[in-house]
């Protein structure tokens, strides 16, 4: 699957596609997301609601990766993760995406792929499950 995205899929650019989910969300869906892991109960309705739509994953593969930036976000605000290249990680030969979140040195989270997950197997991969499951930085 290829991505038409609307700025490079590097660490530097993951908040910006995130904070512009926030905007869309609440201008599309009217949902207010905060960021807090609360608000992934939201995503994960929203996500649903495409399932329920009948979308694919080429109509809104794009949108699915912003989701997930979303998600990589909550990690780096709540637990001190932080965006690095997937070809410098631990996930370098298991993933197509470009980006992941570190959690400290010795776990690295797939937040793009977990929504993109989440999208295509329903709520057998919950968004909420998802973080309550991922190791934290202590």
């Amino acid at each position: 699957m290829e991505l038409t995205l609307r700025f490079p899929a590097k660490p530097e650019f993951a908040r910006r596609f995130a904070e512009e989910l926030v905007v869309t969300a609440l201008e599309v869906s009217k949902v207010m997301l905060d960021f807090s892991p609360a608000s992934l109960e939201d995503v994960d309705r929203i996500i649903q609601g495409f399932v329920d739509e009948g979308l694919g994953v080429e109509e809104i593969g794009e949108t699915l990766f912003s989701f997930g930036c979303y998600l990589g976000e909550v990690f780096v605000r709540h637990h001190g993760g932080r965006w690095v290249k997937t070809k410098s990680s631990l996930l370098k030969d298991q993933t197509d995406f470009p980006i992941v979140v570190a959690i400290g040195n010795a776990h690295v989270l797939n937040p793009i792929a977990a929504v993109f997950q989440r999208f295509q197997t329903g709520a057998l991969r919950s968004l909420p499950g998802f973080y309550t499951q991922a190791p934290k930085n202590e």
